[in-house]
């Protein structure tokens, strides 16, 4: 009952996989046959993920995990508009202000240089918006450019649900906001975020500032792709995080989608130098067999969405009544379940009062089922839930909630034992 938490591989994924262990194990950088043969591999798992997300190909950027795809939009942003590692030659940073922003004014935004990378001062921190519930890959990469550069993160709040309140969101966009990331769905509650809302939002703003390249938009998707899809240019982000051990892929592999710079640039720096691959924004060769089974999740899961939809939804609505029925006292957190489309298919995240979540996490393994207190990042950590607080809830709330999450292996036979075991251990006598 903690497929939130990672999943396990397909079996279609791993035949793929295994002839890139020993007969297709050439460089994918090296020029004869056999870096050529992991070449192609890649490339063509490269492609099915682009056109899965309708995006080109050239702007998929695979990492290690999608923790560090998530650092690389945030801090990679961050860091390019303070000039860490600048984009631009040093001719082109001598472009005077005026001239660039006769460019923006004409419309040519090739010939501009993005906004705040001209117009920030110490005096004037870069922005970046975030909402109140982000994944900790996100929540504490802000908070390092916070204590490293000063910059302002703004945290939007969400409402008893736990979906983001937009009106603060656009309140929060200035002159000075570099970047907007909010997670598709969060992993903790279930909730689906109105990203394309957001997105919506986000181009307001920036055509009324006279065509401006920033803020842009980040979203984590890492839990939303294996129910929702994930069309960017449809839910107009910039950049978008993907996971493939969250969709019945190898571990070890995640990946970034950036939208290019009308001047064929990426709006990143990067932080792994090497040998340039990804395009200079990930040096290092590539995991050629876990590169090939993340494009084939991807296809897989691309055919099972509607109809695994559907099917866990009810498996889901069956858990949640009768967990009611055992335990008459339990809450829900985040949004209603029974056709909600605001709450993930898969997820039930359960209140039970004064009944420490983790002392019912650890009954429950010992009994034989597999929940989670929260995320698996930050469930070893035995503190109240961050997420749970924001929805405006004290008490024990946030230690007392726990997180069912089904998959593509539950069936309802499971979903009896579970009942069956919490009327055991947790029933009313």
């Amino acid at each position: 009952m903690d497929y939130a938490a990672t999943t396990p591989m397909d079996s279609g994924v791993e035949i793929t996989m295994r002839p890139f262990y020993r007969g297709i194990f050439g460089n994918p950088s090296s020029s004869h046959l056999h870096g050529q043969e992991a070449s192609r591999a890649v490339f063509f798992a490269r492609q099915a993920i682009a056109t899965a997300l309708n995006a080109d190909y050239t702007e998929i950027v695979f990492t290690g995990s999608a923790t560090e795809a998530n650092n690389l939009a945030i801090r990679g942003v961050f860091e390019h508009i303070l000039g860490k590692h600048a984009l631009f030659s040093p001719a082109e940073k001598r472009h005077s202000l005026s001239a660039h922003r006769s460019a923006l004014k004409s419309g040519d935004q090739a010939g501009a240089l993005p906004r705040c990378s001209l117009e920030h001062t110490p005096n004037t921190p870069l922005r970046i918006v975030v909402s109140q519930i982000e994944h900790e890959s996100v929540y504490e990469a802000c908070m390092a450019l916070k204590r490293l550069h000063g910059a302002e993160i703004v945290e939007v709040p969400v409402n008893g649900e736990g979906i983001v309140n937009l009106t603060k969101l656009e309140e929060a966009l200035n002159e000075n906001t570099v970047l907007v990331s909010v997670q598709m769905v969060n992993s903790e509650l279930g909730v689906i975020q109105p990203i394309k809302e957001i997105g919506e939002s986000i181009k307001k703003y920036k055509a009324g500032a006279g065509g401006a390249v920033y803020p842009l938009f980040h979203t984590d998707a890492v839990q939303a792709f294996q129910y929702i899809k994930c069309d960017v240019a449809d839910l107009g982000v910039d950049m978008m995080t993907l996971s493939s051990h969250k969709i019945y892929g190898p571990k070890g592999i995640g990946l970034l989608y950036v939208r290019k710079l009308p001047t064929n640039h990426y709006p990143l720096s990067t932080f792994v130098f090497g040998g340039g691959q990804e395009s200079g924004m990930r040096s290092g060769t590539e995991n050629v067999a876990a590169v090939v089974g993340f494009g084939k999740a991807v296809k897989i899961a691309e055919k099972m969405r509607v109809k695994e939809s559907k099917r866990v939804a009810v498996l889901r609505d069956a858990l949640w009544k009768g967990i009611k029925k055992i335990l008459p006292d339990a809450e829900l957190n985040g949004p209603p379940v029974g056709g909600s489309k605001n709450r993930l298919p898969n997820n039930l995240s359960v209140y039970l009062p004064a009944r420490p979540a983790q002392d019912v996490c650890i009954e429950l393994d010992l009994m034989g089922i597999a929940v989670s207190p929260g995320t698996a990042c930050a469930s070893r950590a035995a503190e109240p839930s961050r997420i749970i607080k924001a929805l405006g809830f004290s008490g024990d709330r946030p230690t007392s909630s726990i997180r069912f999450s089904l998959g593509r292996q539950t069936t309802a036979g499971e979903i009896r034992s579970v009942l069956a075991t919490l009327k055991k251990r947790f029933g009313v006598k």
